[in-house]
């Protein structure tokens, strides 16, 4: 081989392992912090509730234990309550359908909240959304105090900046009614910037008005005290 094609070959080998060496490394894709899961569970031949539920992998053993319990006990008893009507009325039971889904709304370290929906039908017009909140300290194992996280407000303040955010957009709600009352905020959700209040079908609008959400911020909810 004459010196000039040794040369090349050589400067050729030096570049491929140049290229092959200096590839940088692709970063490594981050664990999820959260995977749903669906669990079916058979009532009989031809009825079967869906249960989402949230894994969170990077949380401690014991700390997912206690996210899975607090969601057990609360949707044991609206399951219980579907098998039982599915049992009693068995010849029917196949247009019935109970089907729960679940929304990480904040999660950090220590705080996990989690809106539930429970999308049920029994029979009747149309089916029927429950839902239920969860907001959970996952490191010390139990549920927050809404009055620590949730800043203390006048009722009554907290009401009319809801009425007007309905109004603002337009969404019908039973105007005749008074929304100063405790029980329409009870379903409250945790974050880091504020409160997302969740309002049920017919709790205070039309189910044609479907579930309404109103996120008010921490600055905001402080000057409805």
């Amino acid at each position: 081989m004459s010196l000039k094609k040794t040369f090349w070959l050589v400067l050729t080998m030096l570049s491929v392992n140049l290229v092959l060496f200096s590839q940088p490394q692709l970063p490594q894709k981050a664990p999820a912090k959260v995977i749903m899961k669906l669990d079916t569970l058979i009532v009989n031949k031809s009825t079967s509730i869906i249960i989402e539920k949230p894994y969170f992998p990077l949380m401690e053993e014991k700390s997912r234990e206690f996210v899975t319990s607090e969601i057990d006990k609360l949707t044991s008893p609206q399951i219980s309550e579907f098998i039982e009507l599915c049992y009693k009325y068995e010849e029917i039971s196949s247009q019935y359908y109970q089907h729960w889904s679940c929304e990480v709304v904040f999660q950090s370290q220590e705080i996990v909240s989690l809106l539930l929906r429970n999308n049920l039908y029994t029979g009747g017009a149309h089916p029927n959304t429950q839902i239920y909140n969860l907001n959970l300290n996952v490191k010390e194992l139990k549920h927050l105090e809404k009055e620590k996280f949730y800043p203390k407000t006048d009722i009554t303040k907290l009401a009319s900046y809801c009425e007007k955010y309905l109004k603002d957009n337009s969404i019908p709600y039973f105007s005749e009614k008074s929304l100063a009352d405790e029980k329409n905020f009870s379903i409250w959700s945790y974050t880091d910037a504020g409160t997302l209040f969740s309002f049920p079908q017919y709790e205070i609008a039309p189910y044609s008005s479907g579930i309404i959400q109103i996120f008010i911020s921490n600055q905001e909810l402080e000057l409805l005290k």
